[in-house]
C-alpha cells in the first residue's frame, strides 16, 4: 500500500468480490499484490479500504478463529469478528486498472528457495547504495549472479544456483522490495517470471496463482 501518498487512492487495499472469490489488491506504484480467497457470498463490490483501517483489521484478526461477517456499502464498512465490531470509512477514488499491471505472456523461469535466496539477497545487499538500494541480477542456465555496488566502490557479488529457463538477462530491482515479499511467501519455493531485462518481474508460488506480486525494474 502506498502511505501518504499524494494519490490517494493508492494508500489503501482495494477490495472485490464477484465471481465467487475475493480479490484483494495493493501497489505502491513501483510493486504490486494480488491475493484471492473463495467465497460463497452471492454479493457484488469493489472499493478501498485505508491503510490504517487494514493495519488495524490485521492485528486483531491474528487474535481471533472462527468465522468474520463482513458488512460493506459504497462508503464504508463493518467487520464482526466474535464480540469485536470494526467500522471504517473507505477511501473515495477509482483504483488503478490492476490487471493491466500484471505482465503476461512469455517468459523466462527463475525457480528458488524462498529462504536461501533471501539469505543470499541479505549477503550481497550489505554493499548496496543506501539510497537504491538495488541489486543487480544475471542469469543463466545454472542459476543467477547477484550482485551490489556502492558510491564508494565497495562491491559484493554471489552466485545462486538455481533452475533457470530462458533467455539470459541483466536485471536490477530494490532489493527492499523483494525481501518483503519473500517474507511473505507461504511455500518454501517461489517462480519468478521475467519478461525482459526492462519490465516488471512477476513472483508467485508454484503451481498457483495467488497470490500474485509484480515488482518494477530499475535502471542499471
Amino acid at each position: 500500500m502506498g502511505n501518504q501518498d499524494w494519490r490517494h487512492y493508492l494508500n489503501g487495499l482495494f477490495l472485490s468480490i464477484g465471481d465467487g472469490q475475493i480479490t484483494a489488491v495493493t501497489t505502491d506504484a513501483h510493486r504490486l499484490a494480488v491475493a484471492n480467497l473463495s467465497t460463497t457470498s452471492e454479493h457484488t463490490f469493489s472499493g478501498i479500504v485505508p491503510r490504517k483501517s487494514i493495519n488495524e483489521i490485521a492485528k486483531f484478526l491474528s487474535d481471533q478463529s472462527g468465522n468474520a461477517e463482513l458488512k460493506i456499502n459504497d462508503a464504508s464498512l463493518e467487520l464482526v469478528v466474535g464480540n469485536l465490531v470494526f467500522k471504517s470509512k473507505l477511501i473515495d477514488g477509482k483504483f488503478p486498472d490492476y490487471q493491466q499491471v500484471i505482465p503476461s505472456g512469455e517468459s523466462s523461469v527463475l525457480e528458488i528457495n524462498v529462504k536461501d535466496f533471501s539469505d543470499t539477497l541479505s549477503r550481497v545487499s550489505v554493499l548496496s547504495s543506501e539510497k537504491y538500494k538495488g541489486i543487480r541480477l544475471i542469469t543463466s542456465p545454472d542459476g543467477v549472479r547477484i550482485s551490489a555496488n556502492n558510491p564508494e566502490q565497495e562491491e559484493a557479488e554471489e552466485f545462486y544456483p538455481a533452475s533457470y529457463k530462458g533467455e539470459d538477462l541483466d536485471i536490477a530491482f530494490n532489493v527492499t522490495y523483494l525481501q518483503e515479499i519473500m517474507s511473505h511467501m507461504k511455500t518454501d519455493t517461489c517462480h519468478i517470471n521475467f519478461f525482459g531485462s526492462d519490465k516488471s518481474c512477476l513472483l508467485t508460488p508454484p503451481e498457483t496463482d495467488s497470490p500474485k506480486y509484480v515488482v518494477m525494474p530499475l535502471l542499471i
